[in-house]
């Protein structure tokens, strides 16, 4: 017999979302109704607000679009998923 560990997360355990600099370690984290799209545009993803450091997204890109997508899709997502009699889970990686 075998075993495999498996780490499920339900879209409403999702509390926050945290932003974090790869430099000083600095992280910002933002409760799910109080995620922005304006917010993590104009300020999270232009530059660390700790150290300055740019995070590498250029305001106006597809890529910084798509970073604002995902952060008001996942916002919506939780909201549509309340109350429904289908869960959503998201497979994450286990610690060991």
């Amino acid at each position: 017999m075998t075993f495999e560990k498996k780490c499920l997360i339900e879209l409403s355990d999702i509390l926050a979302v945290q932003y974090q600099c790869a430099k000083c370690r600095a992280a910002v984290s933002i409760p799910i109704d109080k995620l922005n799209p304006e917010y993590a545009a104009a300020r999270i993803i232009r530059e660390c607000p700790h150290c300055q450091t740019s995070s590498g997204f250029v305001p106006g890109t597809n890529e910084s679009r798509a970073f604002v997508d995902f952060n008001v899709a996942l916002k919506n997502v939780i909201g549509v998923m309340e109350g429904r009699n289908f869960k959503l889970l998201l497979d994450i990686k286990c610690s060991e």
